[in-house]
């Protein structure tokens, strides 16, 4: 009795994982890069204690 509850509950486990991936979004990629951060001279500041 116990394997078949062990072998029920992963039945269950992976029905819901693949249920999961089947209702997953499709990530694509985006239209253009995202900006670019640059460094900009003199922005960075040091405080001095």
């Amino acid at each position: 009795m116990r394997r078949e509850s062990r072998v029920a509950r992963a039945n269950w486990w992976f029905s819901k994982m693949r249920e999961t991936v089947a209702n997953a979004m499709d990530w694509s990629a985006p239209t253009e890069p995202r900006p670019e951060q640059i460094w900009m001279p003199g922005a960075h500041r040091q405080i001095e204690v």
